[in-house]
């Protein structure tokens, strides 16, 4: 009887052989998955916190304008600042049911320094000294709300300054 020839040749690849192919290609996409969700928090972190900067910087300079501007000081305690400038007046208040700080001139509209996607908390402290000088302490936190729909992902910025009155000269 003669045998039938097999075919020999080597080529294909053995249940085994494409087991073990799948494996190791399905752990390099798992890492490079991971890998690409790392990067993509890490951007979305560093998006947050360059949006907290911006708007601690932007808080601090608007204060800053004004309080320096100020001819005095009406009315100052932890949540609310109210400052005579030349024309009316200034007013900051912290909203701590909004988590915003707003800002009104004279009795125009209610401005919020912030987008709805920050939170603001802070306070004002008199910090003037017997008549002679007349100082605004702030104390500020600024914080991002749900970074990328993102719970796990907050940036906060903390800023403790006060400012003299140059206008009352």
């Amino acid at each position: 009887m003669r045998e039938k020839k097999r075919n020999q040749s080597g080529q294909g690849f053995t249940l085994f052989e494409s087991i073990l192919y799948i494996a190791i290609v399905s752990v390099f996409l798992v890492s490079v998955s991971y890998l690409i969700i790392d990067i993509m928090g890490s951007q979305t972190k560093s998006a947050g916190y360059e949006d907290v900067t911006y708007y601690q910087n932007f808080i601090v300079d608007q204060l800053a304008r004004d309080v320096r501007r100020a001819s005095d000081i009406t009315t100052v305690n932890s949540q609310t600042l109210v400052l005579a400038v030349s024309g009316g007046t200034v007013t900051y208040n912290f909203d701590t049911f909004n988590g915003m700080l707003t800002r009104q001139v004279d009795n125009t509209l209610i401005e919020p320094l912030v987008d709805n996607t920050m939170t603001v908390s802070g306070q004002f402290t008199n910090q003037s000294f017997m008549n002679r000088s007349k100082v605004v302490g702030i104390e500020l936190l600024v914080a991002t709300l749900n970074l990328g729909n993102r719970n796990d992902i907050t940036s906060t910025s903390s800023v403790t300054t006060a400012f003299e009155l140059r206008g009352r000269r």
